[in-house]
């Protein structure tokens, strides 16, 4: 199945998920769901949403270009990038995903970090299929992380997860995260 039936007809299925994506990342989760539901007029709901997402579109490009321009830093067991209040928190993890193969191999796991008002860390980590199979699992290593640090709250996918960190454990967090992810991918330190 390749189109989603609303009451106002079809629509692709990539363009509803696109659409829903790109409201609920706006913080207008209900610009979609009036779509879905069938307003399909320009002038109303829907020509909100095609404006969200050409937004959300240009957001993604701006990103993908500000990690081109200040490049992404290497530890052992990852790749990191950390964005400060440049790139939206809601935003950097995609952005971290869409690097694979551009920017960095698929030999490791990418995080990316982005600069929270009130002075927290929002990390997201993408991982790829070969490194599931070879014992990588984000969410884990994050909710670990959270049990031994203070202040660190985490979990999420094995190839997709996140988490917040105080500002002033950033250096101890990417150390041990270092650590967690080398013994998941069997990596000698």
């Amino acid at each position: 199945v390749n189109d989603v039936q609303t009451a106002g007809g079809f629509i692709d299925a990539k363009e509803a998920a696109t659409l829903g994506n790109s409201c609920g990342r706006h913080a207008m989760p209900g610009v979609a769901l009036k779509v879905y539901l069938g307003d399909r007029s320009v002038d109303s709901f829907y020509g909100q949403a095609l404006e969200l997402i050409a937004e959300h579109r240009r957001a993604l490009r701006s990103g993908i270009e500000f990690v081109q321009k200040n490049g992404v830093e290497e530890k052992n067991s990852f790749y990191f990038f950390d964005a400060g209040n440049v790139i939206q928190d809601s935003l950097v993890g995609i952005i971290a995903g869409m690097l694979y193969g551009s920017v960095i191999d698929e030999n490791k796991p990418i995080i990316a970090l982005a600069r929270n008002e009130d002075g927290t860390i929002k990390v997201s980590g993408r991982g790829t299929s070969t490194l599931i199979r070879r014992g990588l699992n984000l969410g884990l290593a994050f909710k670990e992380l959270g049990n031994k640090m203070e202040g660190v709250e985490g979990g999420g996918h094995a190839i997709a997860a996140g988490c917040k960190v105080p500002g002033e454990s950033l250096d101890e967090f990417l150390k041990e995260l270092n650590t967690v992810l080398s013994a998941q991918l069997s990596i000698k330190e």
